[in-house]
């Protein structure tokens, strides 16, 4: 199946025409990384019978650049990168005599290249900036290589609640990738109403549209937006300098009120054009709409939608599987649950699996679309532990299992992600899931643990292989931690886990920071699980990775800081 899917995703690509431009015969390839991109996901050892399905969603070629692609080096910076490489050589014969611990340390620097400020919100806790790549068969672009985020403040004439960077690969001293520039440029900031934007938002497949929900909670109003956006000009220069879509610019945004109450964050099916978004408040409905970037939005009100969970249970953002044509929420209650819209008229599944108990935040499972796996992870405040499930896409009896992880906690985010052994389809005995929980001391200090996989049908272990390793030092309790990121460097061949940390990064105890462990050969230890910190204000949202590129400040990660109401990228130098 690897010898096939490296010569169909070969063929696809110029079918997989993600932009329309075309110049001197080359189609430019492009990538969207956005919230959704960790939630499906795709093993690849794609079973016979669901290869037409898994194939047909971009998402799958996305990942699999991602975790295969390695962008070329342009011509002008082949000098400097060899230059470059040599310094790498000096400076480690010069260590070898310091010891191993020097050695790793060095190679584990990072540093930030730019922080822009958010004015008076955050990005939120559980998802990250978006990235659109325009050309990943090309050098990266300052120009239309670019990041989004919603912000979680309400929108005003001096504060913008979604806004888009480009100029991307700078430093302070003007030595990045793109040249002479010390910073980002804004493409747009707006002001698109009175509410807050998550930071859940889906690009288009183009890089020219984003959706995203938007919620008044003082008004008790929320939208659904489709944005157009503009560049140059009247459109923004800043969080606290916002435009308005359409006001002295071109931008046209499209929006759709929602009744129910608060809405979640889009998820995009790309192939049928649809969004789904959950609202909760009198009542907790799963809503759908059509036409969302290819045709003219509109919500979807027949063949059994929207569609309400019963019990107004308080449901998450949706994530939804091109294989099942299952949508999948958890909820405030502990369950799973689903909206089968492979019929007409749709067909609700409610309380199919309780995997927690009660008082949870609901958060998007994780779907693994070639496995036809779900996982879903809760913090579960009221059970004596926090939770790890897996069940099949179907939910049935026999494909439910439960993982206790550490001590109950009240955080929000339990999100795992995997080692590259599960995504590269190797034996089952090599992959790992990999989750955030609390350690066992009754204290909500973060650390890290893994469980392994019973068998080649991937049925989750019950208990965790290892941990608690914790991921803050001394003391200090009430320490949160981002959602996991894991990214494969295919030029280092070097598997990376990424999370945020809250509090305690340091002895001295402090603020929070990002932080990066290698798990290529496994489980991390205490001695080296420490050695890669970056300072971020109260911890990071969900980490997004880009590129796998040797060029100046191309080789990055993105992130929100929790505290600090900012968007930050860094250099990973263990990256390069």
């Amino acid at each position: 199946m690897k010898q096939q899917i490296l010569v169909a995703c070969a063929v696809v690509w110029s079918g997989l025409t993600l932009a329309a431009a075309q110049e001197n015969g080359h189609i430019p390839v492009s990538m969207v990384e956005d919230w959704s991109s960790r939630h499906v996901i795709f093993s690849e050892d794609v079973a016979r019978e669901n290869r037409g399905a898994v194939l047909a969603d971009p998402r799958f070629w996305h990942q699999y650049l991602r975790r295969h692609a390695t962008r070329p080096l342009p011509a002008f910076d082949e000098d400097r990168e060899r230059e470059h490489e040599r310094d790498d050589d000096r400076d480690s014969d010069r260590e070898h005599d310091r010891g191993d611990h020097h050695r790793r340390q060095k190679k584990a620097l990072s540093h930030r290249d730019w922080t822009v400020s958010l004015g008076g919100g955050s990005g939120g806790r559980i998802s990250g900036p978006a990235k659109f790549v325009f050309d990943v068969t090309a050098a990266p672009s300052c120009t239309t290589d670019f990041v989004v985020t919603g912000i979680a403040a309400n929108g005003a004439a001096n504060q913008a609640n979604i806004i888009g960077l480009n100029r991307l690969y700078t430093n302070p001293g003007g030595s990045g990738f793109c040249a002479a520039a010390t910073g980002p440029a804004v493409m747009f900031a707006y002001n698109v109403g009175g509410g807050q934007v998550p930071s859940l938002v889906a690009l288009s497949l183009n890089g020219q549209k984003v959706a995203f929900s938007e919620n008044n909670v003082a008004a008790g109003t929320s939208n659904f937006h489709v944005l157009k956006f503009a560049t140059g000009a009247g459109n923004g220069t800043s969080a606290t300098a916002p435009a308005v879509p359409g006001t002295g610019n071109t931008a046209v945004d499209t929006k759709i009120a929602l009744a129910g109450g608060s809405t979640t964050g889009p998820f995009v099916d790309y192939a049928h054009d649809v969004a789904y978004v959950t609202t909760n408040g009198t009542s907790s409905v799963m809503h759908k709409f059509s036409g969302v970037f290819n045709g003219t939005l509109a919500e979807v009100t027949t063949g059994g939608w929207p569609a309400t969970i019963p019990g107004n249970p308080g449901v998450s953002t949706p994530v939804y599987d091109n294989v099942s044509r299952h949508v999948f929420a958890t909820d405030g209650q502990g369950h799973i649950d689903y909206v089968d819209d492979s019929v007409s008229p749709a067909v609700v599944h409610s309380g199919a699996f309780v995997f927690s108990g009660t008082g949870i935040t609901a958060a998007p499972l994780v779907v693994d679309s070639s496995r036809q796996k779900v996982y879903a992870f809760a913090g579960n405040p009221n059970g004596t532990n926090a939770v790890a499930a897996q069940a099949d896409t179907s939910l049935t009896a026999a494909s439910k299992v439960v993982v206790n992880i550490g001590t109950g906690s009240n955080s929000a985010v339990l999100e795992g992600d995997f080692n590259n052994a599960y995504y590269s389809g190797a034996a089952f005995g090599t992959a790992f899931l990999y989750v955030v929980g609390n350690d066992s001391s009754g204290n909500q200090r973060a650390a890290l643990y893994n469980v392994g996989f019973a068998d080649a049908t991937f049925k989750i272990n019950a208990a965790t292989a290892n941990g608690p390793l914790l991921l803050s030092v001394g003391n200090t309790n009430g320490v949160l931690a981002s959602p996991l990121t894991e990214f494969f460097n295919s030029r280092l061949a070097k598997d990376f886990m990424f999370v945020g940390i809250s509090a305690a990064c340091q002895a001295q105890g402090g603020s929070g920071c990002i932080r990066s462990v290698d798990i290529t050969s496994g489980f991390p230890t205490a001695a080296n699980v420490n050695n890669v910190i970056l300072n971020a204000s109260g911890g990071t949202g969900t980490i997004t990775v880009d590129n796998n590129n040797v060029a100046s400040e191309a080789s990055s990660v993105y992130y929100t800081s929790q505290s600090g109401n900012d968007i930050v990228k860094a250099t990973q130098a263990a990256l390069q």
